[in-house]
């Protein structure tokens, strides 16, 4: 699992700090597959394509927060890996509201998620400090 980690963490620092550059390299594997010459990028693949990881990290955190809740002391660390997808997309947020452009969309991601955050942190504080832990 240490090499996952690895490459987990170096492709969310991809898509952290040049998504577009990522989703161009995805775009231009398709030429490393001739049966795939065919393809013809599409702009809305690139909406499409962060669809599909977003969709994914949401299942993600759905299936921790579910174990979590089925043994909240014993299964309490299920709920780390939520905090960090919430503080994460709150930041994300507020730098693409920032730095790029004034889209509400992404001052809804931050004002959405940072509660979220806060609310699974007490749950997680007050599990913590469960004496049957």
């Amino acid at each position: 699992m240490a090499f996952s980690a690895v490459l987990y963490g170096l492709g969310a620092a991809s898509f952290a700090v040049a998504p577009l550059a990522t989703h161009m390299l995805h775009e231009g594997a398709s030429s490393l597959f001739p049966l795939l010459e065919f393809l013809v990028p599409d702009p809305a693949a690139a909406a499409l394509n962060w669809h599909a990881l977003a969709v994914s990290m949401m299942v993600t955190i759905t299936v921790c927060s579910v174990f979590a809740a089925r043994a909240p002391v014993r299964n309490k660390d299920f709920a780390i890996p939520v905090m960090f997808s919430k503080v994460t997309s709150t930041l994300m947020g507020l730098a693409a509201f920032a730095l790029h452009a004034r889209y509400p969309a992404y001052l809804v991601v931050a004002v959405t998620d940072f509660p979220l955050f806060l609310i699974t942190w007490l749950l997680w504080r007050r599990v913590s400090d469960s004496p049957d832990d």
